[in-house]
């Protein structure tokens, strides 16, 4: 039988340890990757529902109005609307040959008239 010579046996044990060592790190590693992996995909799917719910109370409570929906907003056809943007001092933003809207200065112009309307009358 031959002899191992102790350094050898050493670097032998050593290597086996670095071996089993590292499998253990890998282990956790890859443990550590799929919870992140979980996280952000949770993660993802709860910004993606914050932005669906943004999106809804948008919808409701819009502040930008189109033309048409200002006239729908007012209860008026256009062509009226048209008339008010050509003689009174309605609120609006003509950008490119489009009318936009803002829905708080509108709703604050409507009060305006109203006051000045039932105070005069």
């Amino acid at each position: 039988m031959t002899s191992i010579n102790p350094s050898t046996k050493f670097v032998a044990i050593l290597s086996i340890s670095l071996f089993i060592t590292t499998a253990l790190i890998v282990n956790q590693l890859s443990k550590v990757a799929e919870q992140l992996y979980n996280n952000t995909q949770f993660i993802g799917s709860e910004i993606s529902r914050i932005n669906s719910s943004i999106k809804e109370v948008q919808a409701k409570e819009k502040n930008i109005l189109s033309y048409s929906e200002v006239a729908n907003y007012l209860g008026i056809t256009e062509a009226t609307l048209n008339r008010l943007i050509n003689e009174t001092d309605i609120p609006y933003l003509k950008v490119d040959n489009r009318y936009i809207f803002h829905k708080a200065p509108l709703d604050a112009w409507l009060i305006h008239k109203a006051n000045k309307y039932h105070i005069q009358n």
